[in-house]
């Protein structure tokens, strides 16, 4: 993989100034993620697949070990990816039962943050979930990841669209917000110059 185009965009104070180190603590912790999630994208298929099933493993588990919920529903000794057609189907009606009567199942002995969200998906009817700080984490991350995979120029601005929340379109006729982040990268953004990025 060519990361050449790269150096066309580093800052002239994107390393570190102290002493044995390249990059800072929190700018080499983003970089590291960004090279760990390049390895599952581009990596062989069987280590990214055993991955993906040591994972799911552990996803499985932590929700027999916190929910009754889920454990009347999962079936299979060893769930993994091959066996996932022994999971059964969850609807909406399902997921809106979990909640109610369980909630999250992270805690704040967890130490990991936690945010209720909602989606209508195609059906209109929202339903809502609970979504850990982790899984937003890698989202941000994989988004910079398939910039770099694509050679995407950092430079260039950003115009995000979106729909308002029920929350804020309360009671009003229309609703308009526009917003700027300067600082799209995170840690990153001290390493990389970059365009921002507006939100409508």
């Amino acid at each position: 993989m060519d990361f050449g185009y790269l150096n066309n965009c580093l800052k002239k104070t994107a390393y570190s100034k102290r002493p044995f180190s390249i990059l800072d603590p929190a700018e080499r912790d983003a970089f590291a993620f960004v090279m760990e999630i390049l390895l599952l994208e581009t990596g062989a298929r069987q280590s990214w697949e055993q991955w993906q099933d040591q994972q799911f493993a552990a996803l499985v588990s932590h929700a027999l070990k916190r929910s009754k919920f889920w454990k009347a529903r999962v079936n299979v000794a060893t769930p993994t990816l091959k066996n996932l057609n022994y999971l059964p189907i969850l609807t909406r009606k399902d997921l809106a039962r979990q909640v109610s009567s369980e909630g999250a199942l992270l805690t704040k002995a967890d130490k990991i943050g936690i945010s209720k969200n909602s989606s209508s998906g195609s059906s209109g009817t929202p339903v809502s979930f609970f979504v850990s700080a982790v899984n937003g984490r890698y989202n941000a991350v994989r988004a910079i990841t398939q910039d770099i995979l694509e050679q995407q120029n950092l430079r260039e601005n950003r115009v995000k669209i979106g729909s308002a929340t029920s929350t804020q379109a309360a009671g009003k006729k229309s609703y308009f917000k526009v917003s700027k982040s300067k600082s799209w990268l995170g840690p990153l953004s001290n390493v990389f110059e970059h365009g921002i990025t507006k939100k409508i």
